[in-house]
């Protein structure tokens, strides 16, 4: 019920490409992702119900995919390409929520073609700049 509404919101706001984190679908759920506006999606699963992300790419919008980097592990996808003709590479993440700079330099060191291409980064980092304020614990916050 919650991703109905959420994908009725999204049309109704004529989004052209959307970069979804925690998708939380297994292969066999990525049917759900398609719809009548939706004319490719490229996705990054885990094998639960957990993690994951997916790029949606609006029928409208002129895209042509040359190169996919699809983490097995559901943290990120990564799609080089043409977008109205112009050379992009599309990144979407879903960063562990703790620190993990093994993670962080894997992902930009896959990032491809950023001398030729624009770079369009978006996800969740899970990134507190201020750990006191901006993560909740068990004990509570101040």
């Amino acid at each position: 019920m919650v991703q109905l509404k959420a994908f009725s919101h999204l049309k109704q706001l004529k989004t052209d490409t959307l970069f979804l984190q925690e998708t939380h679908l297994r292969l066999q759920d990525h049917n759900r992702l398609r719809k009548t506006w939706v004319s490719q999606i490229f996705h990054s699963r885990f094998n639960s119900r957990s993690r994951g992300v997916a790029i949606l790419i609006n029928k409208i919008i002129q895209f042509t995919p040359s190169d996919v980097v699809s983490d097995p592990n559901g943290r990120y996808i990564i799609v080089s390409g043409c977008l109205f003709q112009k050379p992009v590479v599309l990144v979407n993440v879903y960063a562990p929520n703790w620190d993990d700079v093994h993670f962080t330099n894997k992902v930009l060191s896959l990032i491809p073609d950023l001398n030729t291409h624009q770079l369009i980064f978006s996800g969740d980092l899970n990134c507190a700049i201020n750990p006191l304020l901006d993560r909740s614990s068990s004990k509570g916050t101040p």
